[in-house]
């Protein structure tokens, strides 16, 4: 296997991430953080730990920088929860899984054939699993690729999207429809507002220079583009996002709106107005920006 070192020199320093759990899980805010850990070019992989959650490692594209950050921490791996097969997500399993004997593997049962590793634990979508004392939701983001999921972890107010909802954007469709990728988006939109997104890529600010294009007026999201632009200046990660942050200002999640629409029609030289065409325009002219 191929180990990329060091990754991201302008974003070496991974970055601890406190969530708090709800208010219904728990009535004082939980110790448990995230760290976002650099990997590759421009993804992020995921390190849930402390306040008596199982560390957890989140899409793996390579070990070394994971395995870095779980030495500093000081602890080893108990879960890896894997968002869909393509390598930038799963490099690095294979080598955990060696390095780690009992860390048990969790992904969904239909993308066995195309894991590098078997699953310890076999999950389908809108379904649920044991993460230690937490219950973590699966829920179908089919879209990007056959089986894609993503893991909410409602009592911690995160969810891990993987390669489904970025920051003011979401990902390309490889293998699904883009019917499928918009109910897939609706689905993660229905989550609590304060639900905290954790995504597997950088690319905040080029959804923010696409974005401003289809809504150039929308003070808000010339706002979050200057906030994203200041945040990528100084090396940091844009993660995590919000659902709420998500819903208000996010295109591919408005595609409903009417200002929206009008707008993706002027691009294409012809009206769209169904929501599912209107995203279906919206990820073809990204695709080609």
């Amino acid at each position: 296997m191929n180990v990329h070192a060091p990754p991201w020199p302008a974003c070496s320093n991974v970055v601890q991430q406190r969530w708090y759990s709800s208010a219904a899980a728990a009535a004082a805010a939980s110790s448990a953080q995230v760290s976002v850990v650099p990997c590759l070019k421009d993804n992020y992989a995921y390190v849930m730990h402390g306040g008596g959650v199982p560390v957890t490692v989140v899409d793996p594209g390579e070990a070394v920088p994971v395995e870095r950050e779980l030495a500093r921490l000081g602890v080893a791996p108990e879960y890896v929860l894997l968002t869909h097969h393509h390598d930038d997500h799963v490099g690095g399993v294979t080598r955990i899984k060696e390095a780690h004997p009992n860390v048990k593997v969790v992904y969904c049962e239909a993308d066995r054939d195309r894991m590098p590793v078997s699953a310890d634990v076999a999950v389908s979508p809108s379904s649920t699993f044991a993460l230690g004392d937490l219950q973590a939701e699966v829920i179908d983001t089919g879209g990007h690729t056959r089986h894609h999921v993503a893991f909410h972890i409602a009592d911690a107010g995160v969810v891990f999207t993987g390669d489904a909802l970025f920051v003011l954007g979401c990902g390309r469709l490889f293998e699904g429809t883009a019917e499928q990728m918009h109910e897939s988006l609706a689905r993660l939109a229905a989550l609590p507002p304060k639900t905290r997104v954790y995504a597997g890529h950088e690319y905040s600010v080029a959804n923010a220079d696409f974005a401003r294009a289809i809504d150039p007026k929308n003070a808000g999201l010339r706002a979050r583009a200057n906030q994203l632009r200041v945040l990528r200046s100084a090396g940091m990660p844009t993660l995590p996002t919000t659902i709420e942050s998500e819903r208000e200002l996010n295109i591919f999640l408005r595609a409903s709106e009417k200002e929206i629409a009008d707008s993706v029609s002027k691009s294409v030289g012809e009206e769209v107005s169904d929501p599912v065409n209107v995203f279906a325009a919206l990820r073809r002219l990204k695709d080609n920006a």
